[in-house]
Order: structure tokens, then sequence, then C-alpha cells
């Protein structure tokens, strides 16, 4: 059985890890005077090979950890974050809602990326376009997955789903689908506030 503490900490060590990564690379990034230019979010500080290899290789280090943490925080699918966020929707939702949940919140972190990217230097903002744009496909594909899994069967608890008819001995009736249970549920509010 899945727990939220599986759900959860599971893609959560990818960020983990390069949040270690960063830490232990801290004091050596500190002493190069450039930890501003390596936390940027876009970008690589400038590197000066006659500091010498090793301090060249830590700030490389440091900064790409820092920008797969930043990228894995984002609640985008196939990230780490929107998997994240899905583990704590699923507290306040069922499987269903809370996976609907997530991909409105990855459509609209991918509107705020583009937005961002608009808004900066040509070369940064042609990298946030870029990651914005390879990852909008994963997101319409699972609505699309999602939509097609409520039309013919259900969702179980681990977000897959299965074919009505499988069996043959298991007739289920429709599932009411996301509107359709918020309709239901406002109206019951409503009917309660009218007693």
């Amino acid at each position: 059985a899945q727990t939220f503490q599986s759900e959860f900490l599971v893609p959560a060590a990818g960020p983990l890890f390069h949040l270690l990564a960063c830490v232990l690379l801290l004091p050596a990034v500190i002493s190069t005077g450039q930890l501003e230019a390596a936390l940027r979010p876009i970008g690589f500080p400038a590197i000066d090979l006659e500091q010498g290899l090793p301090t060249a290789v830590v700030l490389i280090l440091f900064a790409l950890n820092t920008k797969l943490l930043y990228l894995n925080l984002l609640p985008m699918m196939p990230l780490d974050g929107s998997s994240m966020w899905n583990a704590v929707a699923r507290l306040k939702w069922d499987s269903v809602n809370s996976k609907t949940a997530t991909l409105i919140v990855s459509a609209i972190t991918h509107l705020i990326l583009i937005a961002v990217a608009m808004n900066i230097r040509s070369e940064d903002g042609l990298q946030v376009l870029l990651i914005s744009y390879t990852l909008i496909p994963v997101t319409i594909l699972e609505y699309a997955r999602q939509q097609f899994a409520q039309m013919v069967g259900e969702f179980d608890n681990s977000g897959s789903f299965e074919l009505y008819g499988d069996n043959d001995t298991d007739v289920r009736p429709r599932q009411p689908g996301f509107l359709e249970r918020w309709r239901m549920e406002r109206e019951r509010k409503r009917q309660e506030r009218e007693e």
C-alpha cells in the first residue's frame, strides 16, 4: 500500500540529492567569490582556469546541481515537483481529482515559465522556452490519458486505470467526472444551507 511518505519522499530524493551536493560544495564555491553567479537559475558562472581545474570543476558541479534542483522542484510533469505536488494533493482529494489538480498546476507552471521567458534576455529566455516547450507535450499526453481513462475505465490508487470489460462478470456503472462531482458537491452544500 502506498503511503504519503512513499509517494512524496521517492520523488523528493532527486531534489534532496542535488541539495546535498550543493551544501557539500558550498564552502568551496564561497571561496571562489562566485556564489551569486552559481546560484542563478539560468546560465553558468564565468570559469577561470587560472584558479585551477579543481575550482572550475567545483563551480560547474555546484551550478549544475542548483539548476537541476530548481528544475526538479517545478510542479511540471514529468518532473519530481509534479509527483510531490500530486502526493500532497492526494491528502485532500481522491486519485482522479488530485491528478486533475496536478495537471492544472502543471499547465499554469508552463504558462508562467513562458511569460517569464518572454520577459528576459534573449538567450536565457530561449533556454526557459525550450524547457517548457519540451515538457508541454508530456502534460498534454497525461491529460489525454486521464480523459481516456475516465471515459473507458477508472483510476486505481496508483493513477493507472483499468478498462471496463476486462472481466465479463465485472460490469461497472459510469463514474461521474470531475466537473460532475464538483456540481453534485456544490448542489449538496446548497441544499444543506437551505435546510
